[in-house]
């Protein structure tokens, strides 16, 4: 159960990515959360995943969350070895 609930789906750490990527001013969890249509704790929790992994796709500069170039290319993103690669890991989809 835990393993199936500690990290968010794949699915929403895109949409909370694509989003930021639109901002260049970033956006506030606040801002967020009407646009992406998510729990402002799992998007918190999705974003401090994020942030630790490196290269992270995402930093935060006070309450703002912005993209990084490494948000840009998807297929450092992907091949990134932590939450990324876990999230898409077939291991990950069947545990829902």
């Amino acid at each position: 159960w835990f393993i199936g609930t500690a990290f968010p789906p794949e699915e929403h750490v895109r949409m909370i990515l694509d989003v930021l990527d639109r901002r260049e001013d970033g956006a506030t969890l606040r801002e967020l959360e009407p646009v992406v249509n998510l729990p402002l704790g799992e998007m918190e929790r999705a974003l401090k995943m994020l942030a630790v992994e490196s290269p992270s796709p995402v930093l935060q500069r006070g309450n703002r969350w912005y993209t990084t170039p490494v948000a840009r290319n998807p297929c450092t993103v992907t091949r990134s070895p932590g939450l990324m690669a876990w999230t898409s890991s077939p291991e990950r989809r069947g545990a829902r």
